[in-house]
């Protein structure tokens, strides 16, 4: 019996030996914060906060709930700077919080853009909720730039939805959907605006519609533009096919001139007139 009782002491002794060393070896989180927030490191990343480090959930936290206790302006920059490279979706609620208290423009600027490399469905409708219940202005002001500026395809249903939504056009997060999508500017999209601007009841959902279809720009979405504007299976409003024309005059290959010529022959004077115009600002 005192022969096992010894061996047991003699292999916890060893386990905490290990675990001591284990300890002395992990990284603690002021190290994390003195490697990853020093102006070597802030000093090597991009504008455009590239995704080239992948810090792990217990290094963003750290680095997040560093920026929020530092009181120096230029540590508060340079930490949420090493924080900028995170590819951690873990901290996007938190950042969406706190785009609501942070005082300082630049700072929330970088937060936005750093959402919106990481952007999903989830940080998405996470966006909207905070909106929805949203207590004042500057916060959503700073929740719809946002919302402008994503750019994944895998976001366009979604943003879709919110302007299939029966709400007013002229609401501030519907037309930072619209934002977005003009500038996603898929066939998807094209298509789903189409779709929507063709139900369009009031003259303002009607204009805010045009103007997110007229000024996509997208290389590969010309061929549902012409489809649009051909309206070969006479599905669309004038107006849907007007505004799909107005889309053509931002594509300069052969099928798109051999379409415009086509539709600037048409016996609808609305379409004719449309076509020939965008012709013209092509000579």
């Amino acid at each position: 019996m005192a022969r096992n009782q010894s061996t047991i002491w003699k292999k916890l002794s060893l386990l905490g030996i290990v675990l001591a060393g284990l300890w002395l070896l992990w990284p603690r989180p002021e190290a994390i914060v003195s490697s990853l927030a020093s102006p070597a490191a802030s000093s090597v990343i991009p504008k455009q906060l590239k995704p080239e480090i992948a810090h792990s959930r217990r290094e963003s936290s750290v680095l997040l709930a560093a920026y929020l206790h530092a009181k120096n302006s230029a540590k508060k920059e340079q930490l949420l700077n090493a924080l900028a490279q995170t590819q951690d979706r873990s901290i996007t609620g938190r950042l969406i919080e706190l785009l609501a208290v942070e005082t300082d423009e630049a700072a929330a600027d970088t937060m936005q853009w750093m959402l919106v490399r990481m952007a999903d469905a989830t940080m998405l409708r996470q966006i909207v909720e905070r909106y929805e219940s949203v207590p004042g202005a500057a916060e959503a002001k700073r929740l719809t730039t946002l919302v402008q500026r994503i750019r994944s395809d895998e976001l366009a249903g979604l943003l879709v939805s919110l302007v299939d939504a029966p709400i007013a056009m002229e609401d501030m997060l519907t037309k930072a959907a619209l934002v977005a999508l003009r500038e996603i500017g898929s066939p998807f999209v094209a298509d789903a605006l189409a779709r929507r601007l063709n139900s369009a009841i009031t003259e303002a959902d009607q204009a805010y519609l045009e103007a997110a279809l007229a000024g996509i720009c997208r290389p590969g979405t010309q061929h549902s533009l012409i489809a649009i504007a051909t309206d070969q299976k006479a599905i669309n409003q004038s107006a849907t096919r007007v505004a799909a024309i107005q889309a053509l005059s931002n594509f300069h290959d052969p099928e798109t001139r051999d379409a415009l010529s086509l539709l600037a022959q048409s016996k609808a004077p609305e379409i004719a007139a449309a076509a020939q115009k965008v012709i013209g600002q092509k000579r």
